[in-house]
């Protein structure tokens, strides 16, 4: 089989596991993010009971 073919199709296993890998990420971080912001919002007496 030629170089150009099995190149090509040798992207196709490794884009998508670049893909799954980010998005993995991107819902990892954005579930942290939201936990944060929880976090602060329930925590009252450490502000002095300011919000």
């Amino acid at each position: 089989m030629p170089f150009f073919y099995w190149y090509q199709l040798l992207w196709v296993p490794v884009s998508a596991l670049f893909t799954g890998t980010a998005y993995l990420l991107v819902r990892r971080d954005e579930a942290a993010r939201r936990a944060a912001a929880v976090l602060p919002a329930q925590a009252g007496p450490e502000d002095g009971g300011r919000a």
